[in-house]
């Protein structure tokens, strides 16, 4: 999703607020201490982080699983608890690794994730949207691609999953 090599573009939408006020976030975030019953502190980034739940597709955007068709919500879910569920910890080289949660192995045909990850590198990883937004000039529902120049490989692995980041060469 949002990826050009298969034609799904992302859909903006200004502020990730649906009607009613709520956000995407609300739903695919919605079970209360969700990220706190998730979240493992190795994956924290120095003192004053805190577990943050993260979703794809993007809060401000209409692909996300909480806009709902109503309101042409492309992938609409009752729950987070529909998606992807994986949280992060640090391995012991440092590097930080998404683990499935017990019980919630994926399928790959979530149309939606969600992860418990460090707050710091949550808000950090989206920090530059703002501006792109604004110099792009987005409007509601403008379509726009995604572009991290890395590929992910996923296999199922021992009950559960690995995937491989690779960079785009």
């Amino acid at each position: 999703m949002g990826e050009r090599t298969t034609q799904t573009p992302l859909y903006y939408l200004p502020g990730g607020k649906c009607a009613d006020g709520t956000k995407n976030r609300d739903i695919i975030c919605d079970e209360r201490g969700w990220t706190a019953k998730n979240g493992d502190t190795s994956a924290m980034d120095g003192a004053g982080d805190q577990a943050n739940c993260d979703e794809f597709a993007f809060n401000s955007t209409y692909n996300g699983g909480g806009m709902p068709k109503a309101e042409d919500g492309l992938n609409p879910v009752g729950s987070g608890s529909q998606c992807v569920q994986t949280y992060a910890k640090k391995a012991d080289d440092g590097t930080v690794h998404l683990y499935d949660i017990d019980g919630h192995v994926p399928t790959w045909k979530e149309i939606c994730g969600r992860s418990a990850i460090s707050g710091k590198h949550n808000q950090g990883s989206m920090a530059g949207f703002g501006g792109f937004a604004k110099n792009m000039r987005l409007m509601d529902r403008d379509p726009y691609w995604r572009e991290t120049n890395m590929r992910g490989d996923c296999q199922d692995k021992d009950g559960g999953f690995k995937c491989t980041m690779s960079i785009n060469r």
